[in-house]
C-alpha cells in the first residue's frame, strides 16, 4: 500500500510540472501570422527569448527562455522567481490569471503581424494554457512569395548596343532553354555596361547597380568607373527605365574609382590589356541599401573606403546627392595586418582588398580578402576576413578570419594541373588544381604562364584568385560567403591573352562556403571540414566531374525557402552561366537554371563570357516589409494605468486612424472580443507609410470625456504609467486631446518595424485635471510638503496616498476641505522614490489628482533637458551613491538602442548625450541605473 501512495504521489507531481502556461516564438518571414512548415517553407523557433508572467498586481511571478527550438513551458509548481529576467525560475499555479510578456528580441528584430500563431508581444491568459505563441521578424528577411531575381550579364565590349547585360528571372525558374522564357531584359550594353553591385530600394521599386571593372567590357553611358546607374521597375522587361544616378567621379572632381582604363574610343575590346591587373582595384565592389531605406551603402575598390551614400529624405524617391560634402566614407584598408608586418596595412599597400558588404542587424559587415600580393610565396598570408562596421561608433571588430589554403576540387579534371610546376610555397599538389593563390597582376604568354591548369586542345585555363564577393545570413544566423575568381575577370572567353595572339577561354573558378555562428553568441567560426559532408558544407558546386569549382560569387539568402541562390558557370550545360539554388540547411544542391549559354566554337561571334565569370551578383527583388500597429482597448479595473492580468478587453471600441494633422480620416477599425484591434494592410489602403505620423482615436459616438456606448459611463485611465513590465508594454497611450477626444500620437518607422503596444485604458474612476487639482510637492531635508488648490465645493475630503512605485498607493492622511490653503506634510517618507497623489472623495465617488514625485538619498536627483531633444541631451545627477552609472535608451517599443557608461564625480555628473539624431524621432525611455538599482527613468522625445 505505502508503494502505490508513493507512485500516486510521484504520478500527481509529475502532472503538476507540466507547463501551465507554454507555447513557441518563431520567425515570420513571409508577415502572415502563420508559423508554415513544409518542404518548400519553413519558419524556425527563435531562441533565447524571455517570456515573463505578471500576476493582477502587476507583479512578476516567473521568466523563463525559449530553447534552441523557439518553444517555452513555465510549470505549475518550482522555485520562485529569482528576479532574474529568463532565469528559467518560477512558477504559474492553475487557475492564476497572467499577463505575458515577450522580450529580449535580437538588435533589429520586430514583433511580425499579428496572425493565427501570433497574438503579439503581449497577451493574457489563465493557467493552464498552452499555445501562447509569438512571432518575430527581422524586416530584411521579408519577401513576398517567390520574388524575382536580377543579376548582371557580362557582354564583350563591342557587343551590340541592345545586348541585354542585366536581366531579371523567375525565381521558380528551372532547367535548360535556348528560348529563356523566364528571362527579361532591364538594361542594355549602352545603358550600363559592366555592373557588379546590385541594391534593390523596395519602397520605390528601384534597383541601383554599380559599374564594375572587368576586362574586355564596358562601363556604359557614363564611361566613368564611378558610376551607379538607376533602374526603375526593373521587372518590367523595358530598358526605358535606365539613368545614370550619380557618379563620384563628378561629385568628387577627379576619378576617385580609379582611371579607366578600357580601350578610349575604340570598339575592339578583345584585348583591353591595361584592365588586366586593375581588375578587384578600380570601380565598385558590393552595394547595398541601409535598413532604414535612406542611404546606399558602397565599396570603393580604388580608394577602399565604405561609402555611404544619402538618398534624401524622401524614402518612396531616392534622390542623388549634389555634392561630395553629402557622402560620408570611412577607410576600409587600415583596418588590419594583411601581410603580418606587424602593423595595419596602410593606403599604399596593396593586400587588403575590402569588396563584400551587408547591412545586418545594426552593423555594416565588410568582406574582405588579405591577397598576399607582398607575400606571394607565404600563403599562410592569403586570408579571407569578415569585420563587423559600427555605423554609431565607426568602429570595426572583426569577427571571421580564416586561411585559404584549404584543399578545393580541381578547375577542370580534364586539364594539366600546374603545367609549369607547383607554385613555390603553396604546398598544393596537381590534385587540387583550383586551390587558391595570391593575387598576380602580371602575365607573360601561355607557354610561360603559371597556370593553375590548362587545357592545350581547348586553350582553356585557370590560375584562382579570391575576391571576397557575397556576404549574407541564413536563417539561423550562418553566414554565407560568395568567393568569385578574380582570373574569371581578367581573361575573358575567346579573347587575346595580354600582349599576344592567342585566343584564350579563361574559368572562374570560385566558392561558395559558410561560417557558423557560435551557437546564440556573437561570433562566427569558418570551419572547411563540416560534418555534414566531411568536407566542404556545400559540396554541390560544381559541373559534374569536369569543373569541380564553379561559382561565380554572387549569393542572395531566400528566408524561409531554404535557398541560397549562387551565380555559377554551367549551372545545366557546357559553356554557361546560370543560378544554383543551394538548400542552407544541408549544403545540397536544389535544382539549376541557365540564362546565358554559346556554342562551342562562337567565342569570338558570341561575346558571352560563358565560364569566365558571365554573370556578376544577384539581387532578390523583394517588396518592403508591410507594417502593422496596434493593440488592445481595456477596462482599468483598479484605475493605475496599466493592465493588468484580470481585466478585461473591451469588445466593440471603434477605433479611427487620421493624418497628422488629425483632419483626414484614413481608416476605421473595431475591437474584437479580447479588445484586441491592429491597423494594417487590410484596412488601411495602401498600407501604413513608413516614417509617417499618424493620429489615432477612439470614436467621437464612443467617448467625448466619457464614454458612450461599450464605454458607457469610463473615463480614461492614467497615461504612461511606468509599471513592472517591459516599458510601455501594458500602459495608457491615449490622452484626452481638444474636443474631448482620446487621442494616441504614433510615428511609424521603417518597414516592418510594426509595434503593437499602443493600447487605450478606460476606468471607472475619473482623473481630475490640472485645472481642478493641481499638486505639488515641495522637498525638505526630512520630510515632504504636499500643497495643492481645489475648484470644488466644501463638501469633500482629500485622502493623501504615497507609493514607493507608482503603481500600489497606501493613504497617509486625511484632511477636509476648509478655507486656508490645502497642504500635509509627510514627516516619513521612504528611501528612494516617493509617489504621491490625492484622492478626492464626495458623497462615495472618487476621483484623484495628477502625480508628483519626491526622491531621498539612495535614488539620485536628476535634470533631463532639452525635452523635446534634437541631437544631444543633458543629463545632471546628484547624490550618486556610486563611482560608474548607466545610461540606457530604449525606443517605444522596448528595444535598447543605446547604452553608455560614465564616471561620476562627488557623487555628480554632467552627462552629454550626442549623436541621438541617428535615431528615428519619435518617443523613447531614457533610464540611468547604478549597478541593480534604477534611480531614474523618464519618457523624452526626439524631434529631427
Amino acid at each position: 500500500m505505502k508503494q502505490f501512495y508513493l507512485i500516486a504521489l510521484y504520478l500527481l507531481l509529475i502532472t503538476n510540472s507540466q507547463g501551465q502556461v507554454s507555447g513557441t516564438v518563431f520567425r515570420d518571414f513571409n508577415a502572415n501570422g502563420k508559423r508554415e512548415s513544409s518542404g518548400s517553407f519553413n519558419e524556425n523557433g527563435v531562441a533565447g527569448i524571455i517570456v515573463s508572467a505578471y500576476n493582477n498586481l502587476d507583479v512578476i511571478i516567473a521568466s523563463y527562455k525559449t530553447n534552441a527550438s523557439g518553444i517555452y513551458s513555465i510549470p505549475a509548481i518550482g522555485v520562485p522567481y529569482s528576479n532574474v529576467p529568463g532565469s528559467n525560475t518560477g512558477f504559474i499555479p492553475a487557475g492564476i490569471a497572467v499577463r505575458i510578456e515577450f522580450s529580449g528580441l535580437k538588435i533589429g528584430d520586430y514583433p511580425a503581424p499579428v496572425g493565427p500563431d501570433n497574438k503579439g508581444d503581449v497577451q493574457f491568459a489563465i493557467a493552464p494554457a498552452s499555445n501562447i505563441t509569438f512571432a518575430v521578424n527581422y524586416p530584411l528577411d521579408y519577401s513576398q512569395d517567390a520574388p524575382r531575381l536580377a543579376t548582371s550579364v557580362y557582354k564583350e565590349g563591342n557587343a551590340p548596343a541592345t545586348d541585354q547585360v542585366l536581366v531579371t528571372v523567375d525565381y521558380k525558374a528551372s532547367g535548360s532553354s535556348k528560348s529563356f522564357p523566364n528571362i527579361s531584359t532591364e538594361a542594355d550594353q549602352s545603358q550600363i555596361g559592366a555592373t557588379y553591385g546590385l541594391a534593390y530600394h523596395r519602397l520605390s521599386n528601384t534597383l541601383f547597380a554599380s559599374s564594375y571593372q572587368k576586362r574586355h567590357t564596358s562601363y556604359g553611358m557614363a564611361n566613368s568607373t564611378g558610376a551607379i546607374y538607376k533602374i526603375t521597375n526593373p521587372t518590367d522587361n523595358s530598358t526605358s527605365g535606365v539613368s545614370l544616378f550619380v557618379d563620384i567621379n563628378t561629385l568628387y572632381g577627379f576619378d576617385i574609382a580609379g582611371t579607366n582604363p578600357h580601350p578610349n574610343g575604340s570598339t575592339d575590346f578583345s584585348r583591353d590589356d591595361a584592365s588586366y591587373g586593375q581588375v578587384g582595384k578600380i570601380a565598385f565592389g558590393d552595394m547595398d541599401i541601409s535598413e532604414d531605406g535612406m542611404s546606399l551603402w558602397a565599396i570603393n575598390l580604388n580608394d577602399r573606403y565604405l561609402y555611404n551614400i544619402p538618398l534624401g529624405s524622401d524614402p518612396y524617391n531616392p534622390v542623388a546627392p549634389t555634392s561630395s560634402a553629402a557622402i560620408s566614407r570611412y577607410p576600409l584598408f587600415n583596418i588590419c595586418d594583411c601581410d603580418n608586418d606587424g602593423s595595419n596595412d596602410l593606403a599604399t599597400d596593396m593586400d587588403a582588398r575590402p569588396f563584400a558588404l551587408k547591412p545586418y542587424r545594426g552593423k555594416i559587415y565588410v568582406g574582405l580578402i588579405c591577397n598576399a600580393t607582398s607575400t606571394p610565396t607565404d600563403y599562410n598570408n592569403l586570408r579571407a576576413r569578415v569585420f563587423e562596421f559600427d555605423p554609431v561608433s565607426f568602429t570595426t571588430t572583426e569577427v571571421v578570419n580564416f586561411q585559404l589554403n584549404y584543399n578545393r576540387g580541381s578547375g577542370n579534371t580534364a586539364a594539366v594541373a600546374f603545367p609549369n610546376g607547383v607554385p613555390v610555397g603553396s604546398g598544393y599538389t596537381g590534385a587540387n588544381a583550383a586551390n587558391w593563390r595570391p593575387w598576380n597582376d602580371l602575365y607573360t604568354t601561355s607557354a610561360t604562364f603559371q597556370w593553375s591548369w590548362y587545357d592545350a586542345a581547348y586553350r582553356e585555363g585557370g590560375y584562382s584568385q579570391p575576391i571576397f564577393a557575397g556576404l549574407d545570413f541564413d536563417d539561423d544566423g550562418n553566414m554565407i560567403i560568395g568567393l568569385r575568381d578574380r582570373f574569371g575577370d581578367m581573361i575573358g572567353d575567346g579573347v587575346y591573352d595580354p600582349g599576344g595572339t592567342t585566343l584564350l577561354e579563361g574559368n572562374g573558378n570560385g566558392d561558395l562556403l559558410r561560417a557558423k555562428l557560435n551557437g546564440s553568441s556573437i561570433g562566427w567560426s569558418f570551419i572547411i571540414s563540416e560534418a555534414t559532408h566531411g568536407t566542404e558544407f556545400f559540396i554541390d558546386d560544381n559541373y559534374g566531374g569536369l569543373h569541380q569549382e564553379t561559382s561565380m560569387g554572387g549569393i542572395a539568402v531566400y528566408h524561409g525557402a531554404n535557398h541560397i541562390i549562387n551565380t555559377v558557370m554551367d549551372p545545366v550545360g557546357n559553356l554557361s552561366g546560370g543560378f544554383d539554388w543551394t538548400k542552407f540547411s544541408d549544403g545540397r544542391l536544389d535544382r539549376s537554371y541557365e540564362i546565358v549559354r554559346r556554342s562551342s566554337g562562337q567565342a569570338v561571334l558570341s561575346h558571352i563570357f560563358a565560364k569566365a565569370n558571365a554573370l556578376g551578383e544577384v539581387e532578390l527583388l523583394s517588396l518592403a516589409a508591410p507594417i502593422e500597429i496596434g493593440n488592445r482597448v481595456w477596462k482599468d479595473l483598479d484605475n493605475d494605468g496599466i493592465q493588468d492580468a484580470n481585466e478585461p478587453g473591451i469588445d466593440g471600441v471603434i477605433l479611427e486612424l487620421y493624418d497628422a494633422t488629425g483632419t483626414s480620416l484614413l481608416a476605421t477599425t473595431i475591437t474584437d472580443s479580447e479588445g484586441n484591434w491592429y491597423f494594417n494592410l487590410s484596412n488601411v489602403p495602401g498600407g501604413l507609410l513608413v516614417n509617417t505620423k499618424y493620429k489615432i482615436r477612439v470614436s467621437s459616438t464612443q467617448y467625448n470625456l466619457t464614454g458612450f456606448g461599450v464605454l458607457n459611463s469610463l473615463y480614461l485611465t492614467a497615461n504612461d504609467v511606468i509599471g513592472n513590465g517591459n516599458t510601455d508594454y501594458a500602459d495608457n497611450d491615449a490622452v484626452t486631446v481638444s474636443g474631448g477626444l482620446a487621442e494616441i500620437t504614433i510615428q511609424t518607422g521603417f518597414s516592418g518595424t510594426n509595434n503593437h503596444n499602443y493600447d487605450f485604458g478606460f476606468a471607472i474612476i475619473p482623473l481630475l485635471t490640472k485645472d481642478d487639482l493641481n499638486l505639488a510637492a515641495v522637498k525638505k531635508t526630512n520630510s515632504v510638503l504636499l500643497k495643492w488648490s481645489y475648484k470644488g465645493d466644501d463638501s469633500n475630503e482629500f485622502v493623501v496616498e504615497r507609493s514607493a512605485n507608482g503603481i500600489n498607493f497606501n493613504a497617509i492622511g486625511t484632511i477636509s476641505y476648509n478655507t486656508k490653503a490645502l497642504e500635509f506634510v509627510d514627516q516619513d517618507p521612504v528611501k528612494g522614490s516617493n509617489y504621491y497623489r490625492i484622492k478626492v472623495v464626495k458623497n462615495g465617488s472618487v476621483k484623484y489628482s495628477n502625480v508628483q514625485v519626491v526622491n531621498f538619498a539612495g535614488l539620485t536627483e536628476a535634470s533631463i533637458y532639452p525635452n523635446p531633444a534634437s541631437n544631444q541631451l543633458t543629463v545632471a545627477l546628484k547624490n550618486v551613491n556610486s563611482n560608474q552609472v548607466t545610461v540606457r535608451l530604449y525606443s517605444q517599443n522596448g528595444h535598447l538602442v543605446l547604452q553608455k557608461n560614465y564616471q561620476t564625480q562627488n557623487g555628480s555628473s554632467a552627462i552629454q548625450l550626442a549623436g541621438l539624431n541617428q535615431f528615428s524621432h519619435g518617443v523613447y525611455f531614457i533610464k540611468i541605473s547604478a549597478g541593480n538599482d534604477m534611480m531614474v527613468q523618464q519618457k523624452i522625445i526626439l524631434t529631427h
